[in-house]
């Protein structure tokens, strides 16, 4: 049976090359850019207040700028931000005792010849309602978030299959916390319908069957202005000169270790 994750599809999506240096390679950059540094502490931040486990943003942030010279300034900079971003969250999501973040679930697709998994972010089961939230400092809509990330619906779609008929109503909710001084909450909810359930689950299973299948090329894109692999696709993809071995073992890390 073939197995893939839902991370997975989307970096085989977004870019060939991506998926074959995070997931065949199991490659990692030595340092994030500031801004994905500052989103992913959040993110960490949000799940650990609500799991009950203490996170330092701080000592988190000094982490995710790793070999940067000026980590400490980076620190100071973004820091207060995340902070300003965390207390917009709003009361209910503390006050409710019913929330799974990142835990395992899991479909079997194609007549049991496919299974694909995922660790979606924060979601519950309430009065029948199944609510996925995502919690972001990007100003969109909830719509616009879906169409950015697809990966949104995929996960829907796995919990409603896990779920249904449990579940009567599946809703998405994109609570916006900006990290600005002059920033405001916002939610934004979106019902995802079956007919749109299913539509989401057939996307991801036809993506899902190709992920690994040769030629891995490079896409070169507008996404490599912000994708962490972009110095060496860049290179693989004959856009710039250089030596994709020592970017390699100069920029990046193994999770293998």
């Amino acid at each position: 049976m073939k197995s893939v994750t839902v991370t997975e599809i989307m970096d085989w999506r977004t870019c060939r090359l991506k998926w074959h240096y995070r997931h065949q390679l199991e490659l990692e950059p030595n340092q994030r850019p500031p801004l994905m540094a500052s989103g992913s502490a959040l993110h960490a931040a949000v799940a650990s207040k609500i799991l009950g486990i203490p996170l330092d943003i701080e000592d988190f942030l000094m982490q995710q700028f790793g070999d940067e010279e000026n980590k400490e300034e980076l620190v100071q900079k973004y820091a207060p931000g995340v902070h300003r971003a965390l207390g917009r969250v709003p009361a209910w999501v503390w006050e409710e005792q019913n929330w799974h973040s990142e835990e395992l679930v899991s479909g079997i697709y194609d007549n049991g010849e496919l299974e694909i998994r995922g660790r979606p972010y924060l979601w519950r089961l309430r009065d029948g309602v199944l609510e996925v939230v995502e919690v972001m400092t990007t100003d969109a809509s909830a719509l616009d978030y879906l169409l950015w990330v697809p990966q949104a619906r995929w996960y829907a779609a796995l919990l409603d299959d896990q779920h249904f008929p449990d579940a009567h109503l599946i809703k998405f909710l994109y609570l916006c916390v900006g990290t600005g001084t002059k920033d405001a909450l916002r939610v934004q909810p979106w019902v995802l319908t079956q007919p749109a359930l299913e539509k989401a689950r057939e996307q991801m299973v036809g993506w899902a069957k190709e992920v690994g299948i040769l030629p891995i090329l490079p896409n070169n894109d507008r996404h490599c202005a912000w994708c962490e692999f972009a110095p060496l696709a860049r290179v693989r993809g004959g856009l710039t000169m250089g030596d994709e071995g020592y970017i390699m073992k100069q920029w990046f890390q193994s999770r293998r270790r």
